[in-house]
């Protein structure tokens, strides 16, 4: 082993083979750092922090460098191998989420008699009674297809102004009567169904549109019901 420890005074002058000596340990020690390098870059060990600790615990590269430091080459070599470095911790989370079962019944069985079961007779209620006359299905070019866009307004109309208040209604009344409010309490329900229905429009108007221009009459039933999720959220929210 080598000291870094400074020669006496009677020892400065080193002989020809003792510089050989130094030089060749020099080389191997070079060699074995070198080495070490290329087997952590294969394995993928080579992170960040180890390659600064290297560059720290290693000053071999430096050509003027008279001295060979062992004890720091030791442990840049021990923090290459990952031999100093703490093991990784876990991190738990300790938090807690508080789920109402009874909440998601009530939800989820309002929202399958409404937008699920209900839906398929109301879509084909609207259908038959929303049509476009006669008269105007016979116009043809631009005008025609104007007048083609009238049945699908007026339904958009007619399910945000006249079908989304009672689905509110009826979505309000049935959490409360599951809920076990009773009758006395459902007339206290009306300011959240004026709250709901204000934003109804903006939600359910360009949903609606896109459902009875493009969408066919077996589908619409579907359409709806994937729509009503977030919605359903929202009114569960706001009912509870």
């Amino acid at each position: 082993s080598l000291s870094a420890q400074a020669t006496p005074p009677a020892e400065a002058s080193m002989s020809t083979s003792e510089v050989c000596d130094a030089a060749a340990l020099k080389m191997r020690v070079r060699r074995r750092l070198r080495g070490v390098r290329q087997r952590a870059r294969r394995v993928g060990a080579c992170s960040a922090k180890a390659c600064a600790l290297e560059r720290q615990s290693c000053p071999y590269d430096n050509e003027d460098s008279g001295e060979i430091p062992l004890t720091s080459a030791g442990s840049g070599i021990q923090s290459l191998r990952g031999g100093s470095q703490p093991p990784p911790t876990k991190m738990a989370w300790h938090g807690s989420v508080d789920i109402d079962h009874r909440r998601i019944l009530r939800s989820g069985f309002t929202s399958a008699l409404l937008s699920g079961y209900l839906a398929v007779f109301y879509f084909r209620l609207l259908d038959k009674i929303v049509r476009l006359p006669n008269s105007l299905a016979s116009i043809g070019g631009p005008l025609g297809g104007l007048c083609s866009l009238l049945p699908v307004l007026t339904k958009v109309a007619v399910d945000v102004g006249v079908y989304e208040p009672v689905y509110d209604t009826l979505y309000m009344t049935l959490q409360a009567l599951l809920r076990g409010d009773g009758f006395s309490m459902i007339s206290t329900q009306l300011p959240k169904v004026l709250k709901v229905w204000t934003i109804a429009p903006r939600y359910w108007g360009p949903v609606d549109f896109c459902n009875f221009a493009f969408v066919s009459l077996r589908l619409r039933p579907l359409y709806n019901a994937v729509f009503s999720i977030p919605w359903s959220m929202y009114l569960s929210a706001v009912a509870n």
